[in-house]
């Protein structure tokens, strides 16, 4: 079984994975947790693809507090579990938010203020 990973560890990866690949938005450019073309959220990338296909399209866009409460933390990935809603709550915020992201030279980057909003979870929850 993999360990399970820290709060630092998963920032990384979701920022690591937004530089190259597209955030889960659809049509409407709303966030979802898994898009018809697979792309995913921050909390979407954490889970089994296979499980959130099988949601309801109202469960895909809904809040993270729904998503468990209708998928369980079952939903996540072994490595990405045990950690706390609010974490996951805003962890997602920093994917949602267009003002913590900029294109440049064919990656996404954090904006300043995206830089703050990750040293802020990182601290917050990272204990």
């Amino acid at each position: 079984m993999k360990k399970q990973l820290t709060v630092e560890e998963i920032v990384n990866k979701v920022v690591e994975h937004y530089k190259t690949n597209p955030r889960g938005l659809n049509a409407e450019k709303r966030c979802v947790y898994i898009t018809e073309a697979g792309a995913t959220c921050a909390v979407g990338l954490c889970c089994f693809k296979s499980k959130l296909k099988r949601l309801p399209e109202s469960t895909l866009s809904s809040d993270v507090e729904s998503l468990f409460r209708v998928a369980g933390e079952e939903i996540l990935r072994p490595e990405f579990r045990g950690h706390e809603l609010e974490f996951w709550e805003t962890l997602q915020d920093l994917h949602d938010y267009d003002s913590n992201w900029y294109d440049t030279e064919g990656e996404r980057r954090l904006t300043n203020k995206g830089k703050l909003v990750v040293e802020s979870i990182i601290n917050k929850y990272g204990i």
